[in-house]
């Protein structure tokens, strides 16, 4: 759209008709944007200069000729309105003085004003020069106050600068994917903190900015060799935490105005983590950048993103855990023991990392414990909850922790750098989590709640072993040691047992079952202990140890036996 009245755009290019392709005021287009009839065609807002024999009364150019078309008759008020709803409109070879601006955007004010309700528009901006080394302080505001954002570029060279600018726009969008994939290659190449913010905002237009062309620029970003830096991990986070809290805004503000709520917006990154309930389709972006990821398995971020997602009950897209395999199997990839195992734990289609939905049906046992005929699914229920898994957070000790032990120089730093603990945060935990404590407050009222308990002895003694691998896996359990010892130091209830640790119930109910069954059957309670003897974890030694020291179906001897001869 121009105000000018020349015919520079029809010279430029021969082709363009009018009516169709040329519009001139006062028989102006709808300037809508839509699927169905976009405005295409290109606007001479204030008219055109007609050859003789034709006249140029319709030329916009007195006080008067303004009042018609803004005030009396308001077509040019009308599209300018609707340019302004419709489009991010931006103004070239403006002044703040300038008389059409003042026309427009106070046009544009006034419509805002007068409409019933306020609803986000595009954003306007203008081009606006400067001498010397910056623009003059407060230069913005007088802009933004009209409702427009500016962007200052220098005079020099009679606006040579801004034009070059624009001749290398157009050449870009002539052929788009080509230059997405020079403006990656040459920005994204560099890790985000080595540019200027100008050039990251242009890398991630270039990923996330044209969703319709299956994501090219994420396809280029993933390609790069060597690979792009995971420090670009930080900023793709950033967006999106942006992204959303902008979106939260926009749908308060909706909201106070009575008007429809705007669509959520697309987080690529967030598609990558998943509950495990399912797991939305992939984006092209997102589908790229799982690719990148699964390139920096030696990267400390990228396990930091694993675990900071495991915390909030997510884990990797089952695409992105598809590519981990992938890169795991590669005879050529070098990952230490540890990150090794961190990423077989994290691409696992296992039930590790999975916390369930919950505890909401924990509320719901109670009155199926009550149910006549209901025992099995009760005691399936149950198990449910008591299923351990591994809960992951992000390393505390890693940073600077060989200057905090002394051990720069050391010769145990390898052995230390490749500690899972220095990875990540481990811990197991069951999925009934602070519910369980009073579901069994609420088992323990049944009358056959001892009963129920040791039917499910074989059940509790699986589950209790299977904790204990997943203490194995994150290294904190083995042939020689387990944390029981620490968050569960008496087998025999005691005081100083304090329940801090979940996990340590299946101990006190494997417990509580096997001391009911050694009070009526000795056979049985032998073959629960031995079953016990043959685990080789310390917490099914101990319990062992401290059920042959309590039982009577154990003779004074064998008891001594036992001590002596460590089982």
């Amino acid at each position: 759209m121009t105000t000018n009245f020349d015919t520079y755009f029809e010279q430029a290019d021969p082709t363009l008709r009018p009516g169709i392709d040329l519009h001139s005021g006062p028989v102006l287009p709808i300037p809508r944007d839509d699927n169905t009839a976009s405005w295409r065609s290109v606007v001479y807002l204030h008219g055109r200069l007609e050859l003789p024999p034709h006249g140029n009364d319709h030329l916009i150019v007195t006080s008067a000729d303004f009042g018609r078309a803004y005030l009396t008759d308001g077509w040019a008020a009308r599209f300018v309105s609707r340019l302004f709803a419709d489009f991010s409109v931006l103004f070239v070879g403006y002044s703040l003085n300038d008389p059409v601006l003042r026309y427009m955007t106070d046009a544009f004010a006034a419509e805002a004003l007068a409409a019933r309700r306020r609803s986000a528009r595009p954003p306007a901006y203008i081009f606006v020069s400067y001498k010397g080394k910056a623009p003059p302080a407060g230069a913005a505001e007088e802009w933004q106050y009209r409702g427009l954002e500016p962007i200052f570029y220098h005079h020099k060279g009679h606006h040579r600068l801004l034009r070059e600018t624009v001749v290398a726009w157009a050449a870009a969008r002539d052929d788009w994917l080509s230059s997405t994939a020079l403006l990656v290659e040459r920005l994204a190449s560099s890790p985000p903190q080595s540019l200027t913010p100008s050039d990251v905002a242009n890398v991630l237009w270039a990923i996330f900015g044209r969703s319709e062309n299956d994501g090219y620029g994420a396809r280029v970003f993933a390609d790069l060799e060597p690979v792009a830096s995971i420090d670009w991990l930080q900023v793709f986070q950033k967006r999106e935490t942006d992204l959303l809290e902008n979106h939260a805004t926009a749908v308060k503000r909706a909201r106070l105005a009575g008007e429809p709520v705007p669509p959520e917006p697309t987080v690529e990154l967030q598609l990558l983590s998943v509950r495990q309930a399912g797991a939305e389709p992939l984006t092209a972006t997102s589908f790229q950048l799982a690719r990148w990821l699964s390139r920096h398995l030696n990267e400390d971020a990228a396990i930091d993103w694993v675990t900071g997602i495991a915390e909030s009950g997510r884990r990797p897209h089952p695409h992105l855990r598809d590519l981990i395999r992938r890169r795991l199997d590669d005879p050529n990839l070098e990952l230490s023991v540890s990150k090794r195992r961190f990423w077989r734990i994290a691409s696992s289609e296992a039930l590790w990392l999975d916390p369930g939905n919950g505890t909401s049906h924990a509320l719901d046992l109670p009155t199926l414990m009550r149910e006549a005929g209901n025992e099995d699914l009760f005691r399936a229920e149950l198990m449910a909850l008591l299923r351990p898994y591994i809960r992951l957070s992000p390393s505390t000790w890693r940073i600077g922790w060989e200057k905090l032990m002394g051990l720069e120089d050391s010769e145990e730093t390898p052995d230390l750098e490749d500690r899972f603990s220095r990875l990540a945060e481990a811990e197991v935990d069951l999925v009934g989590r602070d519910q369980l404590r009073l579901v069994f407050d609420e088992f323990d009222t049944l009358p056959e709640a001892d009963d129920l308990l040791a039917g499910m002895t074989d059940d509790l003694t699986s589950t209790l072993k299977l904790a204990l691998d997943l203490w194995a896996l994150v290294s904190k359990a083995g042939s020689d040691r387990d944390p029981s010892q620490y968050h569960q130091p008496s087998i025999v209830p005691h005081e100083q047992n304090q329940q801090f640790h979940h996990w340590t119930i299946l101990i006190e109910l494997l417990w509580r079952a096997w001391r009911h069954i050694d009070a009526q059957d000795c056979n049985a309670s032998r073959c629960i202990v031995d079953r016990w003897l043959r685990i080789d974890y310390p917490t099914f030694q101990r319990m062992a140890l401290a059920a042959i020291g309590q039982s009577a179906c154990w003779t004074s001897q064998q008891k001594l036996e036992a001590l002596l001869n460590g089982l």
